[in-house]
């Protein structure tokens, strides 16, 4: 059992953890057998022979290997995300745009990757004398269930329609539900408001936005932050040209950004409380 000691525990549930016990099964797949041989001939009980061989017959499958590799492709596109997800302190925008360069990626895959997918299965079942299946075959369900198969399909098909697809499918509706193209922008907008990092997430542009789209009919027009809010930078219009004056000015300016600095104040806390509320 030495040899398969690095496999991944099962109890290791944290994301990341299924893409490593997957990608060592894979790398370690060979071993794998070989221990589970040895214990189907040399086991000390029946119930543990048993055991072994069904796992040597379940894992040495064609559908086995297709799925184990259609498993690793997926995840080693998800796990950036699942590890950005878990990270308290990670970056709204990053996360969001890791969401949708996923969510791009899986739908590559989907589209393109069935072909490659399937030169990897057939490699790999080859190296490992596995039997590789005709595509073009009829299939024949499993375990007795043969004599209940309604539809007539071929082999391609379930493995593309119920297998490929489904899981790919599965993985995208499940991003959808969570992240929807409204939920993600209403996100990036609102990282506007982060108040860590005022001076470098505090874009009036998208606050702007996220009002128009979200919250309309919170704020009168005249309430409504616009780019008159932004902060004036010193404007030689607002100046006098030179002397006493330009104290004068200088004051007057600082005192309109100190108002306006309240005002956006003001609506950046209305507007986190919408979101908090919403």
């Amino acid at each position: 059992m030495n040899q398969i000691g690095t496999l991944q525990r099962a109890g290791d549930t944290r994301w990341g953890s299924h893409l490593k016990s997957i990608t060592s099964l894979v790398n370690m797949f060979s071993a794998t057998c070989t221990v589970l041989i040895n214990i189907i001939d040399n086991g000390t009980t029946y119930s543990q022979r048993g055991d072994a061989d069904a796992a040597y017959e379940a894992m040495t499958s064609y559908e086995f290997v297709f799925i184990l590799h259609l498993m690793k492709e997926l995840m080693e596109i998800t796990n950036d995300l699942c590890q950005a997800l878990q990270c308290q302190s990670q970056d709204i925008i990053n996360a969001m745009n890791l969401v949708s360069s996923t969510k791009a990626l899986i739908q590559e895959l989907r589209d393109d990757g069935w072909d490659s997918l399937l030169t990897k299965v057939n490699s790999f079942c080859e190296a490992r004398n596995i039997d590789i299946l005709d595509m073009n075959a009829r299939y024949v369900a499993r375990r007795g269930r043969a004599r209940h198969q309604q539809d007539d399909f071929t082999i391609k098909h379930y493995y593309m329609i119920d297998i490929f697809y489904a899981a790919i499918d599965s993985q995208l509706q499940e991003l959808n539900s969570r992240f929807s193209d409204q939920t993600t922008e209403l996100l990036i907008l609102g990282s506007a408001l982060d108040p860590r990092e005022v001076n470098k997430s505090f874009r009036i542009d998208d606050i702007c936005q996220l009002v128009d789209k979200f919250y309309p009919q919170d704020f009168e027009d005249h309430e409504k932050i616009d780019q008159e809010f932004q902060p004036y930078d010193d404007d030689d219009e607002l100046l006098p040209s030179g002397g006493v004056g330009v104290t004068i000015g200088e004051e007057m300016v600082e005192e309109q950004n100190l108002t306006h600095g309240r005002e956006m104040a003001d609506e950046r806390e209305r507007i986190a409380n919408l979101l908090m509320s919403g």
